[in-house]
Formats: C-alpha cells, sequence, structure tokens
C-alpha cells in the first residue's frame, strides 16, 4: 500500500511551504500517495508558479483524483502557474475537482477550463 493511501483531508495552510515542498508533494501523490485524498489545502504558503505546476501536471498525469476541494490562494502564484492549473482543468484531470480557490477567479484560461467542468472557482 502506498504511504498515506488513506488519507483524505490535508490541510498544510500557512507553514511557509515554497515551490520545493510543492514539487516534493506532487511527485509523492504522482507516485501513488494520497491516491483518496479528496481536501487539499496549502493557501497561504510561499508557492510559485513552479510549485503549482509541479502539482497541475502531477494531477494531469492522474494524481489526486480523488480529489474535490483545492486551496491554492494567498501564495505567490503568477500567469504560468494559473494557466498550468487550468490546462489540467481542461484535460479532464482531476475529475472530481467541484471548487478551486485562488487569487485570480478571472483568469481567463482558468475561468473557461472551470466553467466546462463545473468546477466553482471562489476566494477565501
Amino acid at each position: 500500500m502506498a504511504p498515506l493511501a488513506c488519507l483524505t483531508l490535508l490541510n498544510l495552510r500557512n507553514n511557509k511551504i515554497g515551490d520545493a515542498g510543492v514539487e516534493s508533494l506532487a511527485k509523492a501523490c504522482a507516485g501513488g500517495a494520497m491516491a483518496q485524498l479528496t481536501y487539499l489545502s496549502i493557501g497561504s504558503n510561499q508557492i510559485g508558479n513552479a510549485g503549482v505546476t509541479a502539482l497541475a501536471d502531477a494531477c494531469a498525469r492522474g494524481a489526486l483524483a480523488q480529489l474535490t476541494t483545492l486551496h491554492l490562494e494567498y501564495n505567490k502564484i503568477g500567469d504560468a502557474g494559473v494557466e498550468a492549473l487550468a490546462k489540467a482543468c481542461a484535460s479532464g484531470a482531476m475529475a472530481s475537482l467541484t471548487t478551486i480557490f485562488v487569487d485570480s477567479p478571472n483568469h481567463p484560461a482558468l475561468k473557461a477550463a472551470c466553467q466546462a467542468r463545473g468546477i466553482k472557482i471562489a476566494r477565501f
């Protein structure tokens, strides 16, 4: 059994996590860890484009397929990171995702991808 295979909720909010931390998290998820995760909160950290892109890429490869809620607000994510997230959403990755919390809810690519899939975009 993969590490943390039964974990359904992970709240890492406000822990000074940066890109390297999220890249490690994404690598673990891509390897099968946290396959049952439905709620991930990594808001209020120091995550930038590289970290969210690594997470989006892992999701696009099937990681976090059960995820329903994703908190990314209050980080340092720019257009490139939001576009990577939009691409993952548009591809059908994170098929269970219903709500995403981001600082840029009106980003055109993310808004279009989420509207097409019925994903609610919100701010915390």
